[in-house]
């Protein structure tokens, strides 16, 4: 299960994250050319407090979920060491971007990050759904047109808002469940978001929204 997903040499495998492209695909994520693994040093690896299952940092305080477990499994694999660096999405993105860490535990494949990222194999595809409030009547993505959006930026949903001019429409927010809580409590009509972790925070939290049709 390891090796598939990872090489000695980071080689990024883009052109299979977008034959997978129809839905958000996660993956390791490098910078560009980078030599982190054959370095001393230990890797430093940048992980979403937040995204549980995926990453989250448990109430001990110690950095979980899915894609921690399979970054300490390559370490294992591959003899090096890993330092997390917990925080928000922009904190994540915002620490890689400047060089303050070395990898990413996961990302979503987007054509744009392709220019300064290296992806692995993929190792997760999920849905991203639009969730309302129950009875909003949503049918189609036009619908959103003239909506409050809440959108996290560096995501998907918030990319897929700039490329159809829908952002004029977007309420920044810093986390999914804020998102979601944003759409609830009436400061937004609407949310673009992951349908695995957004359903489990509906569920957690009863809050009174559903998947949109589409």
């Amino acid at each position: 299960m390891i090796r598939p997903l990872i090489s000695r040499g980071i080689v990024p495998s883009a052109a299979q994250c977008r034959q997978a492209a129809r839905f958000p695909v996660i993956a390791l994520v490098f910078i560009l050319v980078s030599n982190a693994l054959f370095s001393a040093e230990p890797l430093r690896v940048g992980i979403e407090i937040d995204t549980e299952p995926i990453t989250f940092v448990d109430a001990e305080g110690k950095p979980s979920g899915f894609a921690v477990e399979l970054m300490n499994s390559i370490a294992r694999e591959m003899n090096f060491e890993v330092v997390y660096y917990p925080g928000t999405r922009d904190e994540m993105f915002a620490d890689f971007n400047a060089r303050r860490t070395d990898a990413l535990a996961h990302a979503a494949w987007t054509r744009a990050r392709e220019s300064y990222m290296a992806f692995t194999v993929p190792h997760l595809e999920f849905k991203a759904t639009v969730f309302v409030r129950k009875g909003a009547g949503f049918r189609s993505m036009e619908d959103l047109r003239g909506r409050k959006i809440a959108v996290m930026r560096n995501t998907r949903g918030h990319e897929y808002l700039k490329a159809h001019g829908l952002d004029a429409y977007a309420v920044p927010v810093g986390s999914q469940r804020e998102a979601l809580h944003a759409v609830a409590d009436g400061r937004a009509e609407a949310t673009i978001t992951a349908m695995l972790m957004a359903l489990k925070i509906v569920r957690e939290d009863a809050l009174p929204l559903e998947p949109a049709e589409n």
